[in-house]
């Protein structure tokens, strides 16, 4: 009778799960690959829930972003302190990060590249200015305000393209007001990309749009931090 030697999909437990502890031999524990397989399941499940599309996992990621895509020194110099900033911000350096700039220079690319990073972890939630505009203004059902509780309570949130939204009632202030003052009160991580400038004398800014309130929190020393950078189009670049 030939023998046939049975195949494992994991050498170490044998596909059974658990393998003996080493100082208890009589006791067993979790299998390395068994903690992979929930990490992996983890990992989909927060990648399900936050709003982000598979063909942004595959073009937004931080190996693909080059600062040298930049025409000018203080452009390059700039690209690189969001990466920094970003790693921070990852390692809860700072709670609220601010990132002002142009259209192109990679706000919404490190951001969906970042929060990748922590879907192994933690619950994170991408939410562009456009779906904001609508959802928090519907009202059926009380869609709206279960919105605005999922900004609040989501572990890391991307608020990105902030003022872009026609907002003529100021309606779209009290929502953020009412999300980022929630999300500072709780120390929750929160990154605001915007377009806009930070400084009230111009005449569209996020003063304007956000009001005193909530731009004083977003820089609040030890906490929070906003950073204007200059750059192109990277996009008018490819």
């Amino acid at each position: 009778m030939t023998m046939v030697n049975q195949r494992y999909d994991c050498t170490i437990c044998e596909d059974s799960g658990y393998v003996p502890v080493k100082e208890e031999p009589t006791r067993l524990q979790t299998c390395i690959c068994e903690q992979k397989k929930y990490q992996e399941k983890r990992y989909n499940l927060n990648f399900i829930s936050s709003n982000i599309t598979e063909l942004d996992k595959q073009r937004f990621t931080l190996d693909n972003f080059d600062p040298r895509k930049q025409l000018t020194k203080k452009g390059i110099a700039d690209a690189k302190m969001l990466i920094k900033l970003l790693d921070s911000w990852q390692k809860k350096d700072i709670k609220i990060l601010t990132i002002i700039g142009g259209v192109g220079i990679g706000k919404t690319h490190l951001s969906i590249a970042t929060l990748l990073n922590l879907l192994h972890e933690d619950r994170c939630y991408y939410a562009p200015a456009s779906e904001v505009s609508v959802k928090s203004r519907d009202f059926e059902y009380n869609e709206a305000e279960r919105y605005r509780r999922k900004l609040q309570d989501v572990d890391w949130l991307v608020l990105d393209d902030v003022g872009v939204e026609h907002d003529p009632r100021g309606y779209m202030q009290t929502f953020y007001h009412s999300v980022i003052d929630h999300r500072y009160s709780q120390h929750k991580q929160t990154l605001i990309t915007t377009n806009l400038s930070i400084n009230g004398k111009k005449k569209d800014s996020l003063l304007k749009r956000l009001g005193e309130r909530i731009v004083s929190r977003l820089n609040h020393k030890g906490v929070s931090l906003c950073y204007e950078a200059e750059g192109q189009d990277i996009r008018k670049a490819k």
